[in-house]
């Protein structure tokens, strides 16, 4: 029997990795598939194709996966923040706000990017869901 080593799931990560930041997001799927083939409960892998499935529009399947990141990986910020990103895009804002809060507490300067995240958003949402005559205006 072949057992995958670590070293191929960490490439097959950081080959997915690359294609994300290039943009090739089916390419970067294909190789967060491949590296959770190989070792299904990879924190690293779950994270990336946990991002990947978020950054195609499909943040209902993205969700559990970066929660078993999140679970696997307990000192990731970077996987508590991407969480917390999911989660509010599904408007499960309380659940995102502790995921936020989490990251933030594990990494303090990530408070910085969360905020520049959640902010617009929540202009937006809150634009979106209050009706023109019960806003306030400036």
């Amino acid at each position: 029997m072949n057992v995958p080593t670590g070293n191929e799931v960490a490439r097959h990560v950081a080959d997915g990795l690359g294609q994300l930041r290039a943009g090739n997001l089916a390419r970067a799927e294909g190789y967060a598939k491949a590296a959770r083939a190989l070792a299904p409960d990879d924190p690293d892998a779950l994270h990336l194709h946990g991002v990947v499935l978020w950054r195609l529009g499909r943040a209902a399947e993205a969700a559990p996966l970066l929660q078993r990141a999140a679970a696997a990986a307990p000192g990731s910020a970077e996987a508590r923040k991407n969480l917390g990103i999911v989660l509010f895009d599904l408007h499960r804002i309380d659940e995102a706000i502790v995921c936020f809060r989490e990251a933030t507490r594990l990494q303090p300067q990530m408070a910085a990017v969360v905020e520049m995240f959640v902010w617009p958003r929540k202009i937006c949402t809150t634009r979106r869901s209050t009706p023109v005559s019960k806003r306030r205006v400036a």
